[in-house]
């Protein structure tokens, strides 16, 4: 790190220099992992937190609940109704754009 500085510095490198210098006095900065329950209590150990993770995917991606409501909603939409275009329908409509292209 110092051979960093000491290069930038020689180059007048300043965004370089500022960039190392600015790393030096934020330090070490911990960071904290805490993970709520189901019922709202803090937890913070590493492996009581990876167990909670777990539990809170396989609760979402096991859920029957969720798994109707996904195929329900897959199958809504304007796009089951829309009646196949004719080649002939695509070329007026491509016609009548400005300068025959496309929106978008």
């Amino acid at each position: 790190m110092l051979a960093g500085m000491e290069e930038a510095n020689k180059q007048n490198d300043g965004r370089d220099l500022c960039t190392i210098t600015s790393g030096l006095k934020a330090g070490v900065q911990p960071g904290t992992s805490v993970c709520s329950t189901r019922d709202n209590n803090l937890i913070g150990s590493d492996r009581l937190i990876m167990a909670r993770w777990k539990q809170h995917f396989y609760d979402s991606l096991n859920s029957k609940d969720d798994m109707e409501m996904r195929i329900e909603v897959m199958y809504e939409g304007p796009e089951v109704q829309i009646e196949h275009l004719t080649r002939d329908e695509v070329w007026e409509i491509i016609r009548t754009l400005k300068n025959n292209k496309s929106p978008g």
